[in-house]
Order: C-alpha cells, then sequence, then structure tokens
C-alpha cells in the first residue's frame, strides 16, 4: 500500500513535483541494499531480536512521521528511517526464522514469504479495500 498511496498522497494533497516520489523510492533502495548487508555483520554484536526490535522502532517512527509530514526535506528523512527499518527487516527477519528450524530451511522460507502476502491481503481487507485472492 505504501508503494502505491505515498506518490498518490504527496503529489495530490502535498502538492509535491511529478518527481519527487520517484526520488524517494530510488533514495530507500539505495540506503536500504547496504543496510541489509551491514545488518547480518551487526548481527554478530547485537542480538537478532534486538535489531528486529529496533527496526520496528524505526517503522513506527516513519509512519508516525508520514502522518505529520508536510514539507519535501521532511520526507527525505523520513526514508533515511524507512531504509534502515526495511533493510534490517529483509536481512534479518527470514534469518530467524531459520533459526527456529534449522531442518526445514524451504518450509521456513516459503512460510515467511506466505506470511508476508497473507498479512498484507489481511490489512487490505480489514479497511476495505478491493479483496482479490492472489
Amino acid at each position: 500500500m505504501y508503494a502505491s498511496a505515498l506518490p498518490l498522497y504527496t503529489i495530490n494533497e502535498l502538492g509535491f513535483a511529478n518527481n519527487i516520489p520517484g526520488i524517494f523510492m530510488g533514495m530507500v533502495a539505495l540506503i536500504e541494499i547496504p543496510v541489509m548487508l551491514y545488518s547480518a555483520k551487526l548481527s554478530k554484536r547485537i542480538t537478532k531480536t534486538g535489531l528486529l526490535g529496533f527496526a520496528f522502532s524505526c517503522a513506527i517512527l516513519f509512519y508516525i512521521g508520514v502522518f505529520f509530514a508536510d514539507q519535501v526535506w521532511q520526507f527525505f528523512v523520513l526514508q533515511g528511517v524507512n531504509a534502515i527499518f526495511y533493510g534490517i527487516f529483509a536481512g534479518i527477519g527470514l534469518t530467524i526464522l531459520q533459526e527456529q528450524l534449522p531442518s526445514r530451511i524451504g518450509f521456513t522460507s516459503a512460510f515467511y514469504g506466505n506470511a508476508i502476502k497473507v498479512g498484507g491481503h489481511a490489512w487490505y481487507c480489514q479497511y476495505r479495500f478491493n479483496c482479490t485472492v492472489v
């Protein structure tokens, strides 16, 4: 929802230039890849659950910030916070699940991917968006 709603919100509601949402998305991608790679190294010094807790704190900060932000510079700062959240979440989340069932790596990978899809679908249905089974 975020990827499709952010451009509409920033262009139609806040009056940003048409290219700004693309710059936001590119900035997140530029930052989140190094964060993903570094999160694996960092997980040797900090617990994985601690890192995931930090990532979710960044997510909370990001979504609250989006609610209150109305300037381009505020969104640029928030994109950095979002990149840290997603980079750690994507880099560590699956690893935590795989460590819980080391003999069933394929199962945990499939479960992880499907849980994300089902969770997103349930969220859409809860808020009465157009729900179709994917």
